[in-house]
């Protein structure tokens, strides 16, 4: 039984911060400064600046609920020069504050009022998603089965709020039958759809 965001933070976004960890460490070199597009219209480079700068907008528009000071940080480079240690940053201020708060807190995202489990959850399904999406680009994210699985079964209700709102699409049943796979599967990200979240 969860009883805290502690909790979630050691089984849920712990772990997935180590697949996002493990596929920054595994990005070859160049990797950051190639122009490819690896989702949909993102490079590695964006897609990597997008989700170390996500941490930074969760924590403005939950703590602060301020949708513009988070949109406006879209344009600044959370990539360079040392995307690692800009992670690393940014996603202790986050899982800060996330530990200060009970799972049922209402919290401000760009889709709406969420849960603060449910705003953990969406990171956690983001960081391993995307690391996924960096495989690419040569890298090699380490994702469990039994991550995947626990992912996809506390991420099934805010992924169906997201598929009803039209952000992500149908699910699908996964290409090779694996349970690693299968978050990827049903939320319908792929390389050619550019997520807004």
């Amino acid at each position: 039984m969860i009883e805290s965001m502690r909790d979630l933070i050691g089984q849920l976004l712990q772990p997935s911060e180590d697949v996002w960890r493990t596929a920054l460490q595994t990005l070859p070199d160049g990797a950051l400064s190639a122009d490819e597009a690896i989702c949909g219209e993102w490079t590695a480079r964006d897609l990597v600046s997008h989700v170390n700068g996500q941490a930074r907008r969760y924590r403005i528009r939950a703590s602060e609920g301020d949708a513009e000071a988070a949109e406006a940080t879209r344009t600044m480079d959370f990539g360079s020069p040392e995307p690692r240690s800009i992670f690393e940053t940014e996603e202790a201020y986050l899982r800060a504050f996330l530990a200060n708060l009970e799972p049922t807190t209402e919290v401000q995202h760009s889709v709406g009022v969420l849960t603060a489990e449910e705003l953990l959850t969406l990171r956690c399904l983001e960081m391993v998603l995307h690391a996924l999406d960096l495989e690419h680009a040569g890298a090699v994210p380490e994702l469990s089965e039994a991550l995947a699985l626990k992912l996809l079964d506390t991420g099934r209700g805010i992924i169906e709020r997201l598929r009803r709102e039209g952000t992500i699409g149908p699910a699908q049943s996964p290409a090779d039958g694996s349970a690693r796979a299968a978050p990827v599967s049903y939320t319908h990200l792929r390389a050619h759809e550019t997520p807004e979240h």
